[in-house]
């Protein structure tokens, strides 16, 4: 092709962007965009010519404004269940300049004792307190990384806008030393997962890190810090909601899909995760799991049905769309947990089908390949037609010994490993999935 000839295709081409800048432009300031925007969204317009002008959020170019992008990479997840629960523009506006906001923080202490943060104006939408309610928890949904958000605000409207006003828990520099402390936490833990492991592999290595490297919070603690993956991961120190917001953050950024779940165990509100592995999801409850060693996977992996026999789900936005005009916990639409095949007993538990398992080689055999691989706890599972009550009498029975037999053939069995104890143990059990888990020593 000739010099001229280039010249003159690469001027047809400067003048159809400008062509499209302009409109973009026009567009986007009804919609109360600033010109600083536009720039940035020319190209992605024509990208997605065919997309669905409606939905105008891009999650991947809002999250590079945020500290997120600092160790997220490609493979990794992002949550956008709460920002799709928004019902209209004015929302999603609010939602993305809510995040554009969220590092402007200031030094000025408000009235509240906390640090003002840029307001966000939403041009020609006029919002109640309510939408902002439900904006500002669909960030935080699905956002673990910005922890800095306090949940409380303030806002003003005119006759074709609205300004919110939102409040940093942390000061300027604060913030910035804080984001750093994650980020490089967050790496940290990323870069100690073995090369080569599955989803669930990822999933266990991260469940076991928080419930090992964080201590339960009184609910009583004034410390906003503790509601967050920060207060977690960082202090070590957290409620459920920061448990599951650091299982949540560190799950995405291993590349799996993962989300919080509001709702109660006995008279206590609580949240606990949702995870998609290998294309199934499962309830993950790190929370309850606790440090203990013995029952650390009662509440990993499990299913809708198994989760409701002690925790009690919140309802759904879609199905009561004024639950938050309540001040009311609610869940953005949730996926169903229907399946077993990578729950934590299902993969790791001996199975007693009948009542003759207890007494025969069934549980030797997992007790010898336990003393090879230097482990101290069986997990077994129960069928619903035996029931706990009558595998502890045949088990644990001071008339029977039998449990104990079955330790000293496992010992017999195999010479790897050093013996199980034939004279003590510890055992707990796990109701709602019918499981006897026994530390041996």
């Amino acid at each position: 092709m000739k010099r001229n000839e280039k010249l003159l295709i690469l001027s047809i081409l400067g003048i159809m962007v400008s062509a499209v800048a302009i409109y973009c432009y026009d567009k986007l300031d009804e919609n109360g965009y600033s010109v600083s925007d536009v720039g940035d969204m020319v190209m992605e317009q024509v990208k997605n010519f065919n997309s669905d002008r409606s939905d105008i959020y891009d999650d991947n170019k809002i999250i590079e404004n945020t500290t997120s992008s600092k160790y997220q990479k490609s493979g990794s997840f992002k949550v956008t269940a709460g920002y799709k629960s928004l019902g209209n523009q004015a929302e999603r506006l609010c939602y993305k300049y809510i995040i554009q906001s969220a590092e402007k923080i200031s030094d000025n202490v408000n009235d509240s004792g906390l640090y003002d943060i840029d307001p966000v104006t939403v041009k020609n939408y006029v919002m109640d307190s309510y939408q902002i309610k439900k904006v500002l928890y669909a960030v935080q949904h699905d956002h673990p990384e910005i922890f800095w958000i306090s949940s409380a605000f303030s806002y003003y409207t005119d006759k074709n806008s609205t300004t919110l006003k939102l409040s940093s828990t942390f000061s300027k520099s604060d913030w910035q030393s804080a984001a750093n402390e994650l980020n490089k936490k967050v790496f940290n833990i990323l870069a100690k997962i073995p090369s080569g492991y599955t989803e669930y592999e990822k999933e266990m290595f991260i469940h076991n890190y928080v419930v090992e490297n964080c201590a339960y919070a009184s609910r009583q603690t004034k410390d906003p810090k503790v509601f967050t993956s920060y207060g977690c991961l960082v202090e070590n120190q957290a409620v459920c909601e920061g448990y599951s917001k650091a299982v949540q953050l560190l799950m995405c950024a291993a590349g799996i899909e993962c989300r919080t779940i509001q709702g109660s165990r006995g008279n206590e509100t609580h949240m606990w995760n949702l995870a998609r592995i290998n294309g199934e999801w499962y309830h993950v409850d790190a929370t309850w799991n606790g440090k203990e060693q013995v029952n650390r996977y009662s509440y990993f992996n499990i299913s809708d049905e198994t989760v409701k026999k002690d925790h009690k789900i919140a309802i759904s936005a879609s199905e009561n769309p004024d639950g938050y005009f309540k001040n009311q916990y609610y869940n953005f639409a949730l996926p169903a947990c229907t399946s077993l095949k990578d729950n934590y007993f299902e993969q790791n538990a001996v199975k007693i089908n009948k009542s003759d398992d207890l007494k025969n080689d069934t549980i030797v055999r997992k007790l010898s390949e336990i003393k090879t691989k230097r482990e101290n706890i069986i997990y077994i599972k129960i069928a619903d037609n035996i029931g706990l009550e009558k595998a502890k009498s045949i088990l644990f029975s001071n008339n029977s010994n039998v449990f104990f037999d079955h330790i000293k053939n496992a010992n017999k069995s195999t010479k790897s490993g050093n013996p199980l104890n034939t004279s003590q143990i510890e055992y707990t059990e796990c109701k709602p999935q019918n499981v006897l888990a026994v530390k041996l020593f």
